[in-house]
């Protein structure tokens, strides 16, 4: 990665998007955090420890106007962008479709799916004639029978049409469009998920998790460097020849239900 390409992270105040930033951040690149949350001018302070040129900008993706301003001002301060990471996301709500609000179904896919279409929307004009990588962060979820989360789930599954999508269109311009398919990633979020599925169907915290670690044939969940190692790889040179992909990295979910 070449000294000062810019890299702008959505969902930049989480662990995940922290984790990312700190990747690019040793790259070398300049980085641009959106993201809603507190945590996001720390991770910004973060990684200018690091050396790195950052600065965080309030962005709401579910909101077109805040999408338009943000991307509008990144072209002021940067005049590029080479690598656009759709890592904002919520959990959605954890119960059966018979109970789930309209307006829960329709933030979830507004934040998740709606607001990676608007970055990459706003964000081509800065990436034409440049070449670069979209690169989402999708889930599993989006591609088995997954109970109690068909917001979430539906969400990353239209994610991945959407990458195809936008990978067929944007070859043109050199603009690659990947997505990277977490399993279940351990950390806070986890156990926020783990928490309201044991809620939802009366069982203990401790058997809702190992049922999620059993499930992979590697018997554990994924961690945060894993999937940052993924994003990393899927924004090199090494992997130029490769566009409108999902990258899986489960542990091997999907090869349990083969």
């Amino acid at each position: 990665m070449r000294q000062q390409r810019v890299a702008v992270i959505t969902g930049g105040g989480g662990d995940l998007g922290r984790a990312l930033a700190k990747a690019f951040a040793a790259e070398g690149a300049r980085l641009v955090l959106l993201d809603i949350a507190p945590a996001l001018q720390r991770a910004v302070a973060l990684c200018r420890k690091l050396g790195a040129d950052s600065c965080a900008l309030r962005c709401d993706v579910s909101r077109e106007s805040n999408v338009r301003h943000a991307f509008r001002s990144i072209g002021q301060r940067c005049g590029q962008i080479d690598f656009l990471i759709n890592n904002a996301g919520i959990e959605g709500p954890t119960r059966l479709a018979e109970a789930i609000s309209l307006s829960d179904w329709e933030r979830t896919l507004q934040v998740n799916l709606t607001g990676a279409f608007l970055c990459a929307r706003e964000a081509v004009p800065l990436m034409r004639g440049r070449g670069g990588a979209i690169i989402q962060i999708g889930s599993v979820a989006g591609r088995i029978a997954y109970s109690l989360r068909l917001p979430y789930a539906v969400s990353k599954a239209a994610l991945e049409a959407l990458t195809r999508g936008l990978a067929a269109e944007l070859g043109r311009y050199r603009i690659r469009v990947n997505l990277v398919a977490p399993g279940p990633i351990a950390g806070a979020r986890m156990d926020r998920v783990i928490r309201k599925r044991a809620r939802a169907i009366g069982r203990s915290e401790s058997a809702v998790r190992e049922s999620y670690e059993r499930a992979s044939c590697l018997e554990r969940m994924v961690s945060i460097d894993d999937v940052v190692r993924s994003v990393i790889f899927l924004s090199s040179a090494t992997a130029a020849s490769i566009t409108g992909q999902t990258l899986e990295v489960s542990a091997g979910w999907m090869a349990q239900r083969l």
